[in-house]
């Protein structure tokens, strides 16, 4: 069992790589507020981030391997339980924006709710508004008042 956790986090990482390196090289400044200080953004550029809370509760893995995600510039990207995602990003202050949604569309169905988590996650990911990042923990905030909190990996 450990080594397909394993082989999810090197998938992970791989998967993570080929988008860096499909961003052309190009890199984007942290946006500026109002006063000409750097935005959030570099608070969450370049960590992976692993969840470790999903609405209050405890997220399921999959084989070992819980939903991630990386921030590189204006591209967001990880794994979402079962699939890979990517996202455009933009943070100003502690604003936060996701958009431009892509995927993989692979359909897993252990553990039991694995999907409806998937599905949960990218909703709060879609309709986030504000993030909070305190020690090695980052907090996203959606519209609804839902929440997904990762640990800096």
């Amino acid at each position: 069992m450990k080594s397909k956790a394993v082989f999810m986090l090197i998938l992970t990482m791989l998967g993570l790589s080929v988008l860096a390196c499909l961003g052309g090289g190009q890199t984007a400044s942290p946006p500026s507020d109002s006063s000409g200080q750097s935005g959030g953004q570099s608070e969450l550029e370049g960590n992976t981030w692993v969840l470790v809370e999903i609405g209050g509760g405890e997220p399921l893995s999959n084989g070992g391997a819980l939903p991630t995600l990386t921030v590189i510039g204006d591209q967001a990207s990880g794994n979402s339980s079962c699939n890979g995602w990517g996202a455009k990003v933009s943070v100003s202050g502690d604003s936060l924006q996701l958009s431009d949604f892509s995927g993989s569309e692979i359909f897993c169905d252990t553990p039991a709710g694995i999907m409806e988590q998937e599905q949960a996650f990218l909703q709060i990911l879609m309709d986030a508004v504000r993030y909070e990042v305190t020690d090695d923990s980052l907090t996203i905030f959606s519209s609804s008042g839902a929440t997904l909190v990762f640990q800096r990996f």
